[in-house]
């Protein structure tokens, strides 16, 4: 017997007919499940909220052993992407379009958030003019919102509560205006259970789900890497699979970010100076529609904590502006000390001691300085090479 709720359908490639059933209980539409239009028209272009670093997907993380500097990693990103700033001042890395940012944090309050902005925006801010640092300043004001955390079971999204609490998260978070990116952390502290049972964690990424649906901002779910990865493990070799909890973290997350500390080895390698603890390793372990992550990003812990990139060639960066500047610097002072070098121009041109001794090796890898032991002590000091070989030319003759 013929259902009379079918109707006369035809294949649009073969010319035969379906019949498709039209009970509301059927799983499919045939012909919506067809893909007719996705070599017609291209797709809708990738979003990134940092370029080249990170996309906008609905769910992220952050993954590093205790003590890496999660929280400042979290900051930088909120002051670039509220004030429009590149991260960690990386012409690579600049932002698309600003827009606000939500810190949900059980672990640290608003005096801590205080001092960590306090330092970061200074940092990323120290070669920008007066009138760029009022603007920059202006936008972060505006776009950044850190509610109190006193009432921590308010936020609690352990399952006996979740399902309640994430309806008044999103009510608040809903009112922020042009909403970018949601920082929860640490994971750990939402829960209030073992962050390894799956169906916690399957309740608590259906909340983050709905955290994104209604407020179309990016989740970054920041966490401890798992205990094994603590032991004495460095550099970024880690696995996205090294966060804590169960790998259905992993699996919701489309971007992995992880941080380790670098190893003398590696230090040794980029010809950088300095004891490993004062740099951080960062990659993306995983990123989806991202360029691959051929290096890890090498940065510096400089004042109270705040972040900074290091090594331009590791990164392919040339500090074209740095080269000129410290040529100059040189050929106003002929036959500077190297100490004297590294110090005086670190501050004035704003930039870290590491950062100098790079475009110094460039300079002398070009052939445009020569470095020579002079005076009773044989200490090393800094000519520029047209001066050299002027000099040389008069003694010839």
């Amino acid at each position: 017997m013929k259902n009379p709720n079918s109707r006369k359908i035809l294949d649009p490639f073969t010319g035969k007919e379906l019949q498709e059933s039209q009970n509301k209980d059927a799983l499919f539409n045939i012909e919506k499940a067809r893909i007719t239009d996705f070599l017609d028209k291209p797709p809708k272009p990738v979003k990134n909220l940092v370029e080249n670093f990170l996309t906008k997907t609905p769910i992220g993380a952050i993954s590093a052993k205790g003590g890496m500097g999660k929280g400042q990693l979290c900051v930088h990103l909120g002051i670039s992407l509220a004030s429009g700033i590149p991260l960690f001042n990386n012409p690579k890395f600049v932002i698309p379009e600003t827009g606000s940012v939500l810190m949900l944090n059980l672990e640290d309050d608003r005096r801590e958030y205080h001092r960590r902005y306090s330092n970061c925006f200074a940092e990323v801010t120290r070669a920008l003019s007066s009138k760029e640092v009022k603007d920059a300043k202006n936008l972060v004001l505006k776009n950044t919102f850190i509610p109190p955390v006193a009432n921590k079971s308010g936020l609690s999204l352990a399952p006996d509560e979740g399902n309640k609490n994430i309806n008044r998260i999103i009510d608040f978070a809903e009112k922020i205006p042009e909403l970018r990116i949601i920082f929860i952390d640490p994971i750990i502290l939402f829960f209030s259970l073992d962050i390894c049972r799956a169906d916690y964690v399957g309740n608590f990424i259906n909340n983050m789900k709905l955290l994104h649906q209604a407020t179309k901002a990016m989740i970054i779910l920041v966490t401890h890497a798992n205990k094994s990865s603590q032991t004495g493990e460095t550099e970024v070799q880690m696995a996205s699979g090294s966060l804590m909890g169960s790998n259905m973290f992993v699996n919701a997350s489309r971007i992995v970010i992880t941080m380790a500390t670098p190893t003398k080895k590696t230090l040794a390698e980029l010809e950088i100076l300095g004891h490993p603890n004062n740099f951080v390793m960062l990659q993306r372990a995983k990123g989806n529609y991202l360029p691959p992550a051929t290096h890890p990003i090498l940065l510096e812990r400089v004042s109270q904590g705040a972040l900074r990139q290091v090594h331009f060639e590791h990164e392919d960066i040339e500090p074209v502006d740095y080269i000129e500047g410290l040529l100059n610097f040189i050929k106003d002072n002929q036959g500077i000390a190297k100490t004297r070098l590294l110090e005086e121009y670190r501050k004035s041109a704003n930039i870290s001691r590491n950062e100098v001794e790079t475009v110094l090796k460039k300079l002398k890898k070009g052939g445009r300085v020569e470095e020579r032991a002079t005076g009773k002590n044989n200490q090393f000091c800094y000519f520029p090479k047209e001066i050299t070989e002027q000099n040389d030319t008069s003694e010839e003759k």
